[in-house]
């Protein structure tokens, strides 16, 4: 108790050049000064951040364990670039600041290890800003990759870093504190009070990149995949079929088949040959003037057939519905969904493997001439 009302005889004596007053009452535990936006000091100071903008933050982390190093960059961030502005304006404001942020700044572990039942250490920071670094968003990719690949986005993204200089301050006073391990017992003209809040001063910093606010995006950066639910019996992706940055999905639906590794054998058959029916569509849009080469590809079931088989490496399963079972006067039936995947890197090789189908299937047939084989290998070339 004695420390405590040192501690206070001691800032009342900066506060009024040694006068004696009454000093402001401690802020109990459930009273910590609390910051009024989201902003955040850096783990590390520096004078070029730029690589930190536009990475997300992990939605699971509570404010308070926020730090540009916790936050991710993803295949999204690409839509997010810096920009440097001058700026002109002095602050004085309390901010989140993570275990390594503020450790970083030399606040004791006792002390946020008292602040952490209040899930974040709050720091006061006066500074003044000279410059900021912002972010400049092409909504229109971001929002579009946010939709197809919602892993690749959170809620928040960094967008802004702040240049300046000014000093730190952790909140003093607390008897928790206090009682922690004494730091406070020794004070000086390093201590003064604000809104009856007693702050000690930990840090000072010049002309550096020291803090950053967050902004609102979409997603969820939740480490989810497609490929880790395999197995799942929730079939809604084959009625509204994912979206995906790396490639196709395809939705393979078996006829009745007597075992369930023949239904299987059908359903993967039948997303392949919804594959050779895109790649139809997709060298068609590549080469409007030689469409009239691939008339009838994608109605001609002996060249889908084939054509299926051909691209068989390619096309892979993600995820299988639980087989379906009918009883009918044959026996059971199975009936079995898969989701298969075309990857890009392999859109072009699917590509080559259609053309060349269509090739040896009108050479058969004695329906192609040299000139027409020779316009269509042109078209993957």
């Amino acid at each position: 108790m004695r420390g405590m009302i040192g501690i206070f005889a001691a800032v009342g004596a900066v506060s009024c050049g040694g006068a004696a007053t009454t000093p402001p009452a401690a802020p109990a535990p459930s009273t910590l000064v609390r910051p009024a936006r989201n902003i955040h000091l850096r783990a590390s100071f520096d004078d070029d951040p730029a690589t930190y903008i536009g990475r997300f933050i992990p939605d699971e982390l509570a404010d308070g364990e926020v730090d540009e190093n916790v936050a991710v960059a993803s295949r999204c961030s690409q839509f997010i670039k810096p920009k440097v502005v001058t700026s002109s304006q002095e602050m004085d404001e309390v901010m989140f600041a993570s275990q390594k942020a503020s450790g970083s700044l030399g606040v004791p572990a006792a002390v946020q290890a008292s602040a952490s039942r209040e899930s974040s250490t709050a720091l006061r920071v006066k500074y003044a800003i000279a410059k900021k670094m912002q972010s400049e968003v092409d909504a229109t990719g971001l929002e579009r990759c946010c939709r197809e690949q919602p892993d690749q986005c959170s809620k928040r993204y960094i967008g802004e870093f702040v240049m300046g200089t000014g000093e730190v301050y952790q909140q003093a006073g607390n008897d928790t504190q206090a009682n922690a391990g004494g730091q406070y017992h020794a004070v000086n003209a390093e201590v003064e009070v604000k809104d009856s809040v007693a702050w000690k001063r930990v840090s000072s910093f010049k002309n550096t990149y020291f803090a950053f606010q967050s902004a609102a995006a979409m997603g969820s950066l939740n480490g989810a995949s497609l490929a880790s639910s395999r197995g799942s019996d929730d079939c809604g992706w084959c009625d509204n079929l994912p979206s995906n940055l790396d490639g196709k999905y395809f939705c393979g639906i078996s006829p009745d088949a007597p075992s369930e590794p023949m239904s299987r054998d059908y359903a993967m058959r039948n997303a392949r040959e919804q594959v050779v029916k895109f790649m139809g569509e997709y060298l068609t849009s590549r080469s409007k003037t030689q469409s009239s080469l691939l008339k009838g590809y994608t109605d001609d079931v002996q060249l889908i057939s084939a054509g299926a088989e051909g691209i068989a490496s390619r096309v892979k399963d993600q995820r299988w519905c639980k087989a379906q079972t009918t009883n009918t006067p044959d026996g059971l039936k199975y009936r079995s969904r898969v989701l298969a995947f075309l990857p890009n890197d392999q859109l072009e090789g699917a590509a080559k493997d259609a053309i060349e189908t269509l090739i040896n299937k009108r050479r058969q047939a004695n329906a192609i001439t040299p000139e027409q084989e020779k316009a269509l290998r042109e078209m993957v070339k």
